[in-house]
């Protein structure tokens, strides 16, 4: 096969082995064997978690998706272990395609302000449900710079 064929065969092949990877926020542990592993996608997440910036009012969350279609569930909790408490944050959405896909505005309570929690997304694709976590410090966002004219 010449190198010009083999090139995009090997692309479409990685496509169909890979399920999803959480780009933003930064996961708390990206592994496709543990994907099925809910809540955390087989990763123990701890108040010691290094943490990243989440603002409640409205933080980007994206993925990269291996399937043909997936329906995404946006939730999060203030539980450190992961265990409960968890809110649904966003509606489910639907993506049918591969590749890229970004939901700019994910907002979590306002009583989760000043709050290390968890931000989760849940994949319903032909694999079954699929987890993957980000551990999260939650701010307000920042006030609005004041007109001095």
């Amino acid at each position: 096969m010449s190198r010009r064929l083999l090139l995009p065969v090997l692309a479409l092949a990685s496509l169909a082995t890979a399920h999803f990877s959480l780009s933003v926020p930064k996961p708390l542990g990206d592994s496709d064997s543990k994907q099925g592993t809910g809540p955390c996608g087989g990763y123990t997440p701890s108040s010691s978690s290094p943490a990243v910036d989440f603002h409640v009012d409205g933080d980007a969350v994206g993925m990269e998706n291996g399937h043909p279609q997936t329906n995404w569930l946006f939730r999060a909790t203030l539980d450190q272990t992961a265990s409960g408490g968890w809110t649904q944050v966003f509606p489910v959405v639907m993506q049918t395609g591969y590749g890229s896909f970004c939901e700019p505005q994910i907002a979590v309570p306002s009583n989760f302000t000043g709050q290390k929690g968890i931000v989760a997304v849940v994949a319903h694709s032909p694999d079954g449900l699929l987890y993957a976590v980000s551990h999260g410090q939650t701010h307000s966002p920042p006030e609005k710079e004041k007109n001095l004219d």
